[in-house]
């Protein structure tokens, strides 16, 4: 964090580091280093409380950053993020929405983005903001995320805000299962699964 600033500054930063963080698993012993660095910013300044007493209207935090991979094998990955969480409402209806911003080549609205462990590029954008209600446990209610692999011909859609029929939740319900449509070459799908 800059000297001399404070969080609930606008455009107030603070920066993580990851130098050689090594997480192992448990039960395999197989560990995993990561490299890289993350930024969470106050874009707009202030805190949530202040959503409470109606001293602001929105509140908007950024994370942004790029991380190197080092997996057991010796293989090196690079991922990249681009999340953007707008805080709106009231203590009784708090909404979280949740927006990529990154870009790549001809790729926008991107919340990740990079080389995955198979040496493949992927893509994750976020085509409809997905907002996040506190009443409804904090679950996704509504919204679209994409994610691709194009040099593979693979794609899975996940669109929120279903209810345990399958069918989209109206008004203020909260949603219990999400649709996910999913493409693998020349074969498609779609299924209805649970948010828990």
């Amino acid at each position: 964090k800059k000297i001399g600033s404070f969080w609930f500054q606008a455009g107030s930063a603070v920066t993580l580091k990851y130098i050689n963080f090594s997480v192992t698993k448990v039960a395999t012993g197989i560990t995993t280093v990561f490299n890289g660095t993350r930024k969470f910013e106050n874009v707009t300044g202030g805190g949530i409380w202040q959503l409470y007493n109606g001293s602001a209207t929105s509140i908007v935090h950024r994370i942004s950053g790029s991380m190197n991979v080092t997996f057991d094998n010796g293989t090196t990955r690079s991922w990249n993020m681009a999340r953007q969480r707008t805080y709106t409402g009231t203590l009784q209806n708090l909404l979280c929405t949740v927006d990529g911003f990154g870009t790549s080549g001809d790729y926008t609205n991107l919340v990740s983005w990079g080389i995955n462990r198979d040496g493949e590029l992927f893509y994750t954008q976020i085509t409809q903001s997905i907002v996040h209600r506190k009443a409804c446990e904090w679950h996704p209610v509504s919204g679209i995320k994409v994610h691709m692999i194009p040099s593979a011909s693979k794609r899975g859609t996940v669109t929120f805000g279903f209810d345990s029929n399958n069918q989209p939740v109206t008004g203020d319900d909260c949603p219990t299962h999400y649709k996910l449509d999913w493409v693998n070459g020349n074969q498609t799908g779609t299924s209805y699964l649970p948010l828990q």
